[in-house]
């Protein structure tokens, strides 16, 4: 067995037997075990982003509890406490150079089952046309809305020096950002562009939540967008901001799902995204997943953000509230 196989098997063993949770307090603020730099996945399903600068970022395990810090590639830099990755962080940004963000940035918020890399191709989009990008990931089937209403509290705060915030958000990020703004004072919020959002609950969530395959896969979230949707939806804000809407509607497509009567884009209703105040409403043939990603929907996308309509002020579609 070669040394670097041998420090490897080591390495692994006593970090499962240096469990932290068996450390006092002071020990855990400074927990700070052996690194590997290894290559990660980036944070998928049981990771939330809790801080991030210029894409380093620093992630919570949320069934251990210990964090991790990831470069821009997704090696692993440093992992242990929340406090020890701080100071990990603290360290690269000095070591960089990493500049904080000014003045106007655009938060990505993707959806259920989904990682921040299926919100690539809108980050580099928006990104062409000058905006500051944050694209956050959090755990999105194994914690509830709450929990990543927190998180993205957790990466908002760290950034004072930001004045106005623009979300993007697809699917239940729509509901995460509501939530967040529910629970939290955030004037800093703008401007917000929902794709394909439940915001009436997903009816196709309620059709499966009894199947164990579903409970599995979408966890609490599903719950919430389910059968609990009616105790849920009061904790959602209706944006106190502007905010615009863009519905996938491929009912005139050949691909179709059959479990639907109404127009829809395959996973969520026309009806289920609308939501009273929208400044702007936009329905486009795209299915779900490609919301996010196809050129019709960053452009709006952009023009929202910049004009806070999707096309032109004279074509803007207002939902009455």
């Amino acid at each position: 067995m070669g040394r670097v196989s041998l420090t490897i098997i080591v390495t692994v063993i006593g970090s499962i037997l240096l469990d932290s949770s068996s450390l006092n307090a002071e020990e855990k603020k400074s927990f700070a075990p052996l690194n590997l730099r290894l290559k990660t996945l980036g944070g998928k399903q049981v990771w939330s982003d809790v801080r991030i600068i210029q894409d380093w970022r620093i992630q919570r395990n949320v069934y251990t509890g210990h964090h991790r810090l990831l470069s821009p590639k997704n090696y692993r830099e440093a992992w242990g406490s929340r406090e020890h990755c701080d100071q990990m962080m603290d360290q690269q940004i000095q070591e960089h150079g990493l500049e904080p963000y000014t003045q106007t940035v655009v938060v990505l918020l993707h959806g259920i089952l989904r990682a921040r890399s299926s919100m690539d191709d809108m980050k580099h989009f928006l990104q062409r046309f000058g905006h500051q990008v944050i694209s956050v990931s959090y755990a999105s089937s194994r914690e509830s809305i709450d929990d990543h209403a927190r998180s993205l509290r957790d990466v908002l705060d760290d950034h004072k020096e930001i004045d106005r915030i623009h979300v993007v958000a697809h699917s239940m990020g729509a509901l995460v950002i509501r939530r967040y703004m529910k629970m939290f004072d955030e004037p800093r919020i703008k401007r917000i562009v929902m794709l394909g959002p439940p915001n009436h609950g997903s009816s196709l969530a309620r059709m499966f939540e009894d199947n164990t395959i579903f409970q599995m896969f979408w966890g609490i979230n599903g719950k919430e967008m389910a059968s609990n949707w009616k105790q849920y939806e009061p904790r959602l804000l209706t944006p106190n901001c502007e905010f615009g809407i863009l519905a996938g509607d491929v009912s005139k497509q050949r691909i179709r799902n059959p479990l639907f009567d109404e127009p829809n884009d395959l996973v969520v209703t026309v009806n289920e995204t609308l939501l009273g105040g929208a400044s702007d409403f936009r329905t486009v043939p795209i299915i779900h997943t490609f919301l996010v990603n196809n050129i019709i929907t960053m452009k709006m996308t952009h023009r929202f953000l910049k004009d806070g309509y999707f096309e032109t002020e004279s074509a803007r579609r207002r939902i009455a509230p």
